[in-house]
């Protein structure tokens, strides 16, 4: 059995501890005494912590800029990581678009106009940076990548 436990040290200082409990029996198997071992976590609690949070603001400037990021194994053409912001922007439910993605062999694959996707249009080169790319959201409306 375990679990994780404050404690406090002598010094007043407080340590999160990973705990782990192990009943001891007798030669007879009558229970003699319990065996508790315990490994300081604090760092790593905090380290993740700092992570969380982290991920919270990137989170958040992603929601209010609204920009995305993905991860793509180029390789195997599967998405290893996608934004939640990216998802909503193309028209996906974020907690249930990526699980699609990952298991499937097809990546995140807008769907490009073709007149801009071959870069046939009537726009200058600086005018299609400016415009972005255009491409279709999953519910058909029309977005502009920007890279």
């Amino acid at each position: 059995m375990g679990g994780e436990l404050v404690h406090t040290k002598r010094d007043g200082t407080q340590v999160v501890v990973a705990s782990r409990w192990s009943l001891q029996r007798d030669q007879e198997g009558r229970p003699a005494g319990v065996l508790e071992t315990n490994n300081d976590i604090t760092e790593r609690k905090r380290a993740e912590e700092t992570l969380r949070r982290s991920e919270a603001y990137l989170a958040e400037s992603q929601r209010l800029t609204y920009t995305g990021s993905w991860a793509l194994n180029v390789a195997s053409r599967r998405m290893i990581h996608a934004s939640e912001e990216l998802l909503r922007l193309f028209g996906f439910d974020p907690q249930r678009a990526f699980r699609r993605w990952t298991n499937s062999s097809s990546a995140f694959t807008p769907t490009i106009e073709p007149e801009r996707a071959n870069g046939s249009s009537d726009q200058s080169g600086k005018e299609r940076e400016a415009n972005g790319l255009p491409s279709r959201s999953a519910g058909g409306a029309l977005r502009y990548i920007y890279s």
